[in-house]
């Protein structure tokens, strides 16, 4: 069962009533480090330049890539001018040596760009660090990436949601353009997305569908962009209501129009959506604030 915690906006630092206005994160005295952006298709080492971050969700989207090389050990030292959570994504083919200040967060990363994409499952730090000095150990040599998020901002409980598959899950990543498309299709991609919809959770399944079923917490709209061509309106349930908007599949595949429905469900919970027959579609979720 694979679990992941999401946020209805994109990394909202807003400023909270009663506290000291917002520092916005600096992170200074890296050294031979190098500080980026996590997003899709980041470089994920100052040695390895095809080396790549992919399916980085919306949780995860922004937050302070602390670049290093390929193979991490001993301390990696950085100054902070704000607290921090520390996010340390890990190669998921050697044991985990960060021990007892990280917990597992149930998300994960791809490493992938020129490389075969890896699992890299994602451990927070159970404490803040920061302002000042920062340092993460490695005890031994391991591919990781290392993330900083401000811990300033504010969280509704009800704009988190969470996603759960009953079976196998599904691939997490985000609505953008260029997004791959399927599981099985390396190469199909997702293009001419209106802006409404950058950014949303996107649960990416194989290219032929027959029924998919995920558990929500919280409300939340899904959308469903299936193929245009075969009877498309004999294929998803009724309660699925025409956007009259469109996103295209594209990639190695002719260019196609994948009409967008949609279907609120206001208290959570399971969500089923069984196909009349076989179809290439797309699920995109967005939580109801």
């Amino acid at each position: 069962m694979a679990t992941l915690w999401i946020f209805g906006s994109l990394l909202m630092f807003a400023a909270t009533s009663g506290l000291h206005a917002k520092r916005e994160l600096s992170v200074t005295g890296y050294g031979a480090l190098q500080i980026a952006m996590l997003r899709h298709g980041e470089i994920y080492a100052t040695n390895r330049k095809c080396y790549a971050w992919e399916d980085v969700s919306p949780l995860y989207y922004g937050l302070t890539h602390i670049r290093g090389l390929n193979d991490k050990a001993g301390n990696i030292n950085f100054h902070v001018n704000v607290p921090v959570i520390i996010y340390l994504a890990v190669d998921s083919r050697y044991s985990y040596i960060h021990g007892a200040d990280y917990e597992a967060t149930g998300d994960l990363l791809m490493l992938g760009g020129c490389r075969a994409r890896t699992k890299f499952p994602i451990y927070r730090s159970k404490n803040v660090y920061g302002p000042g000095l920062v340092t993460v150990n490695f005890k031994s040599s391991r591919m990781t990436g290392i993330f900083l998020r401000e811990n300033a901002y504010e969280l509704r409980p009800y704009a988190e949601l969470k996603v759960t598959f009953p079976g196998t899950p599904r691939e997490i990543s985000m609505v953008r353009e260029g997004e791959k498309f399927s599981t099985n299709r390396a190469c199909y991609t997702m293009v001419d997305i209106p802006p409404k919809y950058h950014g949303l959770t996107h649960l990416r399944g194989p290219n032929d569908e027959t029924t998919i079923t995920f558990d929500v917490n919280v409300p939340v709209m899904v959308y469903v962009a299936i193929d245009s061509r075969q009877h498309r309106n004999n294929i998803l349930p009724s309660t699925f209501k025409a956007t009259g908007e469109k996103i295209v599949h594209a990639g190695c595949h002719p260019r196609t129009d994948f009409p967008i429905y949609e279907r609120k469900y206001p208290s959570g919970g399971t969500v089923t959506i069984p196909l009349r027959e076989s179809r290439m579609l797309t699920v995109m979720v967005k939580p109801l604030i």
